[in-house]
């Protein structure tokens, strides 16, 4: 297995911080803020669902869901649920979840969904030279239910043309326009962020699909995994995804 020798960035909040900075791709972002009491509140008052992150958190580990229910709160994570009846109760028991570790809290989008799963999407942005060439990308169908999507959570791969027509029933052209779209931007997003960092190489930008038809970046990886992609029918993507992470570990 060939080892990466490239730059990475693992604070979330730093790079939402650079995303924020630019404006086509800030247009596109969630509300995101520290994990306090009081943004905790305003972040309520505005957003039926949140998500709290570990700032430097890896594969899916330790994120919660959070939603109003009629009685109080529902909080989620990948072990439980929880029912919680009072704003104060709210915070001692996320206090027990997050216990020392730096949290971030994500506005919740409300993601396309295919028999009851969520679905969102990878891009794969690499750079094998000096410019950043866009490698694919795939869905990713979670659990039944679920609160994540992710391939080390149990995320099962699906192409983004299958995920678009059994879900929003697009034809070609449209669902064509809309990768075009996510491919155009996962490349902004990587020339910006390597204004900041020189040194990345490789990045792996989730979007999430709204049940409007809106993209929206959810979170940028700057160590990502390539196993989806092997999982996908045309295997000439995993193959390209290879040769060029090859060729990224030369320079």
């Amino acid at each position: 297995m060939i080892k990466r020798r490239y730059q990475y960035v693992m604070s979330k909040w730093e790079k939402d911080n650079l995303l924020q900075e630019h404006e086509i791709i800030q247009s596109y972002m969630p509300e995101m803020k520290w994990l306090t009491k009081e943004n905790l509140i305003e972040m309520l008052t505005d957003h039926p669902v949140l998500y709290m992150k570990p700032d430097t958190g890896m594969k899916g580990r330790g994120i919660i869901q959070l939603s109003h229910a009629p009685l109080g709160f529902v909080v989620r994570s990948s072990d439980s649920t929880e029912h919680i009846h009072t704003f104060d109760s709210l915070t001692v028991y996320l206090k027990s979840l997050v216990k020392n570790y730096k949290y971030i809290i994500q506005e919740g989008i409300p993601l396309l969904t295919l028999n009851e799963q969520p679905i969102d999407f990878r891009v794969l942005a690499q750079r094998p030279m000096e410019q950043w060439v866009y490698s694919g990308i795939v869905g990713k169908l979670g659990a039944k239910n679920g609160i994540i999507t992710n391939f080390a959570s149990g995320g099962k791969a699906i192409s983004f043309r299958q995920a678009m027509m059994e879900t929003m029933q697009l034809p070609f052209t449209e669902i064509k326009r809309r990768r075009d779209e996510l491919r155009d931007l996962s490349l902004v997003i990587a020339d910006h962020l390597t204004n900041t960092y020189p040194g990345l190489r490789e990045l792996g930008i989730d979007y999430g699909i709204d049940i409007h038809g809106n993209a929206w970046i959810i979170e940028v990886n700057t160590t990502p995994g390539h196993q989806l992609f092997k999982a996908l029918p045309n295997e000439n993507i995993y193959r390209r995804i290879v040769r060029n992470f090859r060729l990224l570990n030369r320079h």
